[in-house]
């Protein structure tokens, strides 16, 4: 039976263990981009509905800041008291 020289067999054994070492890196990156995406996608469609929250809560804010003005006039509010001041 006919055999490459050793030094040769060792070469090529690890230049093939080499090769699989990088390619299973590669992998391991894509699966890590790839869950970084979900996550940056999962965070903007989070981010797209505190946007949504916030604009309606201004809208609710203004609605009955509008409310108070019609009642009270335009004042000043301590948030903390309730206490307001004229103009």
């Amino acid at each position: 039976m006919n055999k490459i020289k050793e030094e040769q067999l060792e070469k090529l054994v690890n230049l093939n263990r080499d090769l699989r070492y990088l390619k299973d890196s590669i992998a391991d990156v894509e699966i890590q981009i790839s869950r970084s995406r979900a996550q940056m996608e999962n965070a903007d469609v989070a981010k797209k509905e505190f946007i949504e929250r916030i604009e309606s809560v201004a809208k609710d804010l203004q609605s009955f800041q509008h409310e108070l003005s019609q009642e009270y006039g335009d004042i000043t509010i301590d948030l903390k008291t309730g206490e307001y001041k004229n103009g």
